[in-house]
């Protein structure tokens, strides 16, 4: 259930104004039909008049054939860090690690730090982290990649220290902001940290001081509706069978009615399993079969028909939510949470600059600076175009395994349910007779009141249910036993 949480906090800088005014494109074009200009210089005028994506390629052409002695110009490492602010940090993703290693500038620090820890080079990305001082805006980011690495190497104190840090140093900033999009942008970082240290906790086994830091999330918090789940998961070691579900609920909230999580329907089976309610965990197994599996087997049949296509995906994810809607239940819910994802967000918006100036470049006079301008910048829309069809495709593929999945384990549960329900026929035992739910059935805190549902939901009671299920429990069950999860 751990989920790493890593983001490079790049969206909100990449619609930052570039205020100084530098030579026109024309009169840039006129230089070079007279003469060889130099990539430094070529790469600096085009950032001045806003052609960043151009300028960004005129400097990887510029780093490429560049001396090492001339990798530490200070002057160019400072325009590679903007660049990389302005078209996305997977610019670079065509340069071995040779050619930018020598460039001193945090966002490259950060980029090589991240190629480190996927090759599992631990050691070396801890060393170009370092690189990123503690006050810069990449600060909360380095933070997170340390916490990656040591619950990698499975220190979780170590891991803990960096995620606090994180959440520190990103409140730090936010005070020092008065923009309000960096100030939530922030948030969103800040209680990423959060998060991941609620989810180590949750690893310990330390299930309340878990649920500690998943309240510290905001229900406003983009976070929200996934953590809901994560909180029901501690709730149900600690056999708070009743708040499990009432969370679970939550779900089906016109709010939330995007979100479906196969997982929350399995967790939900297992809740009124562990209550010994075993016509409700059937009827929630049935409920599954018969409406999420059968719609499932026609979204993989769709699906599977596009699954080499390089832009299906990407035309889905951007296709009106009312045309999704009658092609599939899941479409329409899948795509808004693919739109909702942080991702997502960077992948669109440097999609959407890229695009915009390849268009911005077509107006230009022809000549030699349009000509290479349009064929690299055509060249990174597409890349972003690809790296959205491929994350949304893995998305929804995703959903599908857990489809099956839980499908498989629903089924192992339901032959647990039905072995029981035997045993006791045999046995000759009955349940006793019950009203649906008590309030004396429900733990609460001592700052928690508890007021019974009347069939609304209501944004501020989001998240706070409990069912008032008492247990028909009269032995513990084969199935807890074997401490089934």
């Amino acid at each position: 259930m751990f989920k790493v949480f890593f983001i490079f906090s790049m969206m909100i800088w990449l619609a930052t104004a570039n205020d100084a005014q530098g030579e026109s494109f024309k009169s840039l074009q006129k230089k070079m039909e007279k003469k060889r200009l130099s990539k430094r210089y070529t790469s600096y005028q085009l950032y001045k008049n806003g052609h960043f994506f151009s300028a960004l390629n005129y400097l990887k052409d510029y780093y490429k054939k560049a001396k090492k002695t001339n990798k530490k110009d200070p002057e160019m490492a400072k325009l590679m860090e903007v660049l990389l602010v302005k078209a996305g940090t997977e610019s670079l993703g065509d340069l071995p690690d040779h050619m930018i290693k020598g460039i001193n500038a945090p966002t490259v620090a950060l980029i090589l730090a991240r190629r480190m820890y996927y090759k599992k080079d631990y050691k070396r990305a801890l060393g170009y982290l370092a690189k990123i001082p503690s006050t810069h805006r990449l600060a909360p980011d380095a933070f997170i990649m340390r916490g990656m690495i040591a619950y990698e190497k499975k220190d979780d104190y170590a891991s803990l220290s960096a995620y606090a840090q994180c959440s520190k140093i990103t409140m730090s900033l936010k005070g020092g902001t008065k923009s309000a999009p960096l100030k939530r942008y922030y948030d969103i970082l800040s209680q990423g940290c959060l998060i991941n240290q609620a989810r180590i906790y949750f690893k310990q086994k330390k299930f309340k001081k878990s649920l500690e830091f998943y309240s510290l999330i905001p229900k406003t918090s983009y976070h929200w509706p996934y953590i809901i789940l994560e909180k029901a998961w501690n709730y149900y070691y600690l056999k708070d069978y009743n708040r499990v579900l009432g969370l679970l609920v939550t779900y089906k909230s016109p709010l939330l009615t995007s979100y479906f999580f196969p997982e929350a329907e399995m967790l939900k089976a297992l809740a009124y399993y562990r209550l010994c309610l075993w016509d409700d965990a059937l009827n929630v197994i049935k409920r599954y079969y018969s409406i999420y599996k059968s719609r499932s087997s026609k979204l993989h049949t769709m699906l599977t028909k596009h699954k080499d296509s390089h832009t299906f995906f990407f035309e889905l994810v951007n296709t009106p939510i009312e045309k999704n809607e009658k092609k599939n239940m899941f479409i329409r819910n899948l795509v808004v949470m693919v739109k909702k994802k942080v991702k997502y967000n960077l992948d669109q918006f440097s999609y959407m600059n890229a695009k915009d100036e390849y268009y911005k470049l077509k107006k230009e006079p022809k000549g030699k600076l349009r000509s290479y301008g349009m064929i690299h910048v055509r060249e990174d829309a597409l890349y972003r175009k690809a790296k959205i069809n491929h994350y949304t495709k893995t998305t929804f593929f995703n959903f599908l395994n857990d489809i099956y999945l839980f499908s498989q384990r629903l089924f192992t549960l339901k032959l647990e349910i039905l072995s029981s329900q035997r045993h006791m026929m045999y046995a000759k035992k009955k349940f006793e007779k019950r009203k649906r739910g008590d309030l004396s059935e429900v733990s609460r805190q001592s700052d928690e009141y508890f007021f019974g549902f009347d069939g609304e939901f209501w944004a501020d009671e989001l998240g706070d249910y409990s069912f008032g299920l008492k247990s028909q429990c009269q032995q513990e069950s084969s199935f807890e036993r074997k401490g089934e999860e």
